[in-house]
């Protein structure tokens, strides 16, 4: 039996036409990006700079430098002029720093003897 090529175009185009994704289809990944982003990340909550702050009573200084060393969540960039956290994020670092607050010092106090 001889290769027709005729056939394996049609093969070709046949298994083409079932394995691409259709016209419409939203599992894409061009459908999948020109979603909303809350759309691509169900369930995700936002919570901008005021909303932080009252959230977590550090200074805005002092969460900047705790990013930069990796002991406190990222902010990201929304648009160009505004940042957000994600909430779960923050609520997970709350949550292990209560954990731990038990091994750390309280400002103010000195636990050498004197």
């Amino acid at each position: 039996m001889t290769n027709c090529p005729a056939r394996t175009t049609m093969a070709t185009d046949l298994i083409a036409k079932h394995t691409a994704p259709q016209q419409g289809d939203p599992n894409t990944p061009s459908a999948i990006a020109a979603r909303p982003f809350a759309a691509q990340h169900p369930g995700l909550v936002l919570i901008n700079r005021k909303q932080l702050l009252q959230k977590v009573p550090l200074s805005e200084r002092t969460i900047l430098d705790m990013e930069k060393r990796g002991e406190f969540p990222r902010r990201f960039a929304i648009s160009a002029r505004h940042v957000a956290w994600d909430l779960q994020e923050v609520d997970q670092w709350i949550q292990r720093r209560r954990q731990t607050a038990g091994q750390l010092q309280a400002p103010g106090t000195d636990l050498r003897t004197k």
